[in-house]
C-alpha cells in the first residue's frame, strides 16, 4: 500500500515537473514574441519617424478610413500568380502575370522612367504614352507611341480624356487593355469623370493614388469615394504598396501611406476571393531604395470594435 502511494507521488511529481517545464517554455516563447513585437514596432517607428504626419483621431476620420478600407479590401486571384513589371525600384509595379489577351497598354504619366512600358512593349504590345511634363520618353522603343498631352477630364487645352484615347485607337473590347496611371493627384478628377463602360475596357489598372493627408477635407474625400466607388463597379483590388518617397500618415493606431500604388483587376475576367497576403510582398521593392518599405500588414482598417 505504501509502495503504491509512494509510486503515485513519484508520478505526480514527474507530471508536476513536466508541467513546470512546459510553463517555463511557454513563458520563454511569450517573452520572445514580445521582444519580436517590440522590435517590429521600433522598426515601424524608425521607418516612419522621418516622414511622419498625423491626422486627427476623430470618429469622422475613422469613419472615412473605414469607408476607404471597404473599397480597398485586398482580394486574390487563385488561377494567376503575380509578377513585377518594370524597375526593381520606383517605376516598377506588381500586376497579375496574365498579358495573353492584352492588345494594348496605356502608360499615363511616364516622367523619367519607362521600365514598365518597356517590359510590356518587349512582349509585342503597343504602349500609348501620355505625359505633358516631358518632351519625349527617356528611352525609345518601336512599340512606344508618345503624346506630349495631359490626361484630363475633357478634350481641350492640350489635354485629352481616357474615353478619347481609347476611341482614337479603337480600343473597345472589354478587358483587353492594361493601364498604368501616375498623374500626381489628377487621378481623382479623371476617374470621377470617366464612364464605367470606358473602364470596362481595361483588364488591369495600376494606379498611384496621391495625397491622403487631405482626407479631412470634405471635397477631397468626396472625390476619393467617388473614384474608388466607380472603380469598384468594374474592378477588385489585388495588390497595394506604399510609396516611401511620400510620408506615412498616422490616425490613432492606424498608419496609411500618403501615396498608394494599387493594382485592380477586371471582375468580368477574373474571379477573386478575400485575400490574406501581408504587404509588402517579396515582389515589392521600396520606391526610394535608400529607405525601407512601409509595412502595411493585411491593409485593413479595423476601426470599429
Amino acid at each position: 500500500m505504501l509502495r503504491a502511494v509512494f509510486g503515485r507521488k513519484i508520478v505526480s511529481l514527474r507530471l508536476l515537473n513536466a508541467l513546470r517545464s512546459e510553463r517555463d517554455a511557454l513563458r520563454s516563447e511569450r517573452d520572445a514574441l514580445r521582444f519580436e513585437s517590440n522590435a517590429l514596432s521600433a522598426e515601424r517607428d524608425e521607418l516612419c519617424s522621418a516622414s511622419r504626419q498625423y491626422l486627427y483621431n476623430t470618429p469622422l476620420m475613422l469613419d472615412r478610413l473605414e469607408k476607404i478600407g471597404s473599397l480597398l479590401r485586398m482580394k486574390t486571384v487563385e488561377k494567376y500568380s503575380k509578377t513585377r513589371i518594370g524597375s526593381p525600384a520606383d517605376g516598377g509595379y506588381v500586376c497579375l502575370a496574365d498579358l495573353d489577351d492584352v492588345v494594348a497598354a496605356l502608360s499615363i504619366g511616364i516622367g523619367g522612367d519607362v521600365s514598365w512600358d518597356a517590359a510590356i512593349a518587349d512582349g509585342g504590345v503597343r504602349v500609348y504614352q501620355y505625359d505633358h511634363t516631358v518632351t519625349a520618353p527617356p528611352t525609345l522603343h518601336d512599340n512606344f507611341i508618345f503624346h506630349q498631352t495631359k490626361l484630363g477630364t475633357c478634350d481641350e487645352h492640350n489635354q485629352t480624356s481616357l474615353a478619347s484615347i481609347l476611341a482614337k485607337y479603337n480600343l473597345r473590347t472589354p478587358a483587353s487593355v492594361i493601364a498604368k496611371i501616375d498623374i500626381e493627384g489628377d487621378e481623382w478628377d479623371v476617374l470621377n469623370s470617366v464612364p464605367s463602360d470606358v473602364l470596362s475596357v481595361f483588364s488591369q489598372i495600376v494606379c498611384e493614388f496621391h495625397w491622403f493627408h487631405k482626407l479631412n477635407d470634405d471635397e477631397f474625400f468626396g472625390k476619393v469615394m467617388g473614384a474608388l466607388s466607380k472603380l469598384a463597379l468594374v474592378f477588385e483590388p489585388v495588390h497595394v504598396h506604399g510609396n516611401n518617397y511620400a510620408p506615412v500618415l498616422h490616425i490613432g493606431n492606424i498608419t496609411l501611406p500618403d501615396v498608394l500604388e494599387v493594382t485592380f483587376v477586371n471582375k468580368r475576367k477574373y474571379d477573386t476571393l478575400d485575400g490574406d497576403e501581408v504587404f509588402p510582398t517579396s515582389l515589392d521593392a521600396p520606391n526610394n531604395p535608400t529607405l525601407k518599405d512601409y509595412p502595411l500588414g493585411y491593409f485593413r482598417f479595423p476601426t470599429k470594435v
